[in-house]
């Protein structure tokens, strides 16, 4: 709660001083107007004067210390909503045959038909897909945008951009995208290398949260795209296997 107050004074100081100044000055003013010598317009003794300066004051603290902590308990749930609709992803390579019936990790699941992906139909190839799965948060997250960057090699000299995009990724549900790529040569065109992937995606309380992971550092990270503030960060293990029927 605290530190709430300290952020919200922080984030709000200047209004806060200008709000000060002219609760200060508005009664100052008020009484020099009232006091001036001209006999019918003197109104009231010093004593008078001061009980009202002091009820003034203290209401004006009070309204103060009232909307500072109004505010910072509307901060705090705006927080507990924001945390609330947050979800987190979990992406892993898998391999499986083209032509056979895949396994999959989630029984709520579906595979991207990318445009080089569907020109492999009836051929028999070991592929290579990312295996990403959403957990927590509300029923859907919006906006989804995938960006996935692999290799022929591990230099990543001659490299592809995969990008697939989608509407809504549910709860618990399972996107399987396809690594193929027809920029790639030889059987790395089914199975290649993988850099990393990025995922962009909106959620229903209006944040836009990134989330990134390195083959390479073996390293995941979830952001808020607004503040650019990691909000988990996770060493990866063991992101390859593969399934059998």
């Amino acid at each position: 709660m605290e530190i709430l107050l300290i952020k919200y004074i922080r984030q709000n100081w200047k209004t806060i001083h200008i709000a000060i100044i002219i609760a200060v000055i508005t009664p100052i003013t008020i009484g020099f107007v009232l006091n001036i010598p001209t006999g019918h317009l003197t109104i009231g003794d010093e004593n008078s004067w001061v009980g009202f300066f002091g009820s003034y004051m203290g209401g004006i603290i009070g309204g103060i210390v009232a909307l500072i902590i109004s505010s910072s308990q509307l901060i705090n749930e705006r927080k507990k909503f924001n945390n609330s609709q947050r979800s987190y992803l979990s992406a892993a390579i898998l391999t499986a045959n083209f032509s056979e019936q895949k396994s999959y990790r989630k029984k709520k699941s579906k595979t991207i038909l990318t445009p080089d992906y569907t020109n492999l139909e009836g051929k028999n190839y070991e592929i290579n897909y990312y295996s990403v799965i959403r957990y927590g948060g509300p029923d859907v997250i919006t906006n989804c945008q995938f960006k996935i960057t692999v290799g022929n090699d591990m230099k990543f000299e001659n490299i592809a951009i995969i990008e697939v995009w989608f509407d809504f990724f549910e709860k618990d549900e399972e996107i399987l995208i396809p690594l193929c790529s027809n920029k790639l040569s030889g059987q790395k065109k089914y199975a290649p290398f993988v850099k990393e992937i990025e995922v962009t995606f909106d959620t229903l309380a209006g944040e836009k949260i990134n989330f990134y992971q390195s083959e390479q550092d073996k390293k995941s990270t979830h952001k808020l795209v607004s503040e650019n503030s990691s909000i988990l960060v996770q060493n990866i293990q063991h992101t390859t296997f593969e399934t059998r029927e």
